[in-house]
């Protein structure tokens, strides 16, 4: 038996990226009593803004387009530290050690939604101790590099599984 073109047509496009698209709220949470998330307000608006479209470019790789993830951010420690007390131009310098003082962590609460079923939801703390030993082939110069690797495992590995 041939099957028809238009049959084949709708199965391959029921399988690709395109049922992909999922919708992500992301709110920012007392983002001035957050543990490091710049070392000015600049630095701070940009950083909330990119860490909120990095999130939600995810939503749209990750997550079906019937659902829905509402995030709430609670606190951000950066990776890294700045240490003022080395010379120029190191004070003003993210240095990054294996230590625990320098992971990265992103306190958050979420709640994954399918119209009004409540599929997941949960409050996290997201680190990766090992974030400096990571391979990775995302761009290094990027200075929220780890965050966004640290965010996208956890969003894969939490939000994106089989039995979503």
């Amino acid at each position: 038996m041939k099957t028809p073109n238009s049959l084949i047509f709708l199965l391959l496009s029921l399988a690709t990226p395109a049922t992909l698209a999922g919708d992500v709220s992301v709110d920012f949470l007392a983002p001035e009593k957050y543990q490091d998330v710049g070392i000015n307000q600049h630095d701070i608006d940009r950083n909330i803004r990119t860490l909120e479209q990095h999130l939600q470019k995810m939503g749209k790789q990750y997550l079906p387009t019937t659902q829905t993830l509402k995030l709430e951010i609670l606190d951000i420690d950066l990776a890294g530290r700045y240490e003022p007390w080395q010379p120029p131009p190191l004070h003003d310098v993210r240095i990054m050690r294996s230590s625990a003082a320098t992971w990265p962590l992103i306190k958050l609460r979420y709640t994954l939604s399918e119209g009004s079923r409540v599929l997941k939801q949960g409050e996290e703390s997201v680190t990766d101790v090992n974030y400096l030993d990571r391979v990775s082939t995302s761009d290094r110069s990027d200075p929220l590099h780890h965050e966004k690797q640290m965010l996208e495992d956890w969003f894969r590995h939490k939000l994106s599984m089989p039995d979503n």
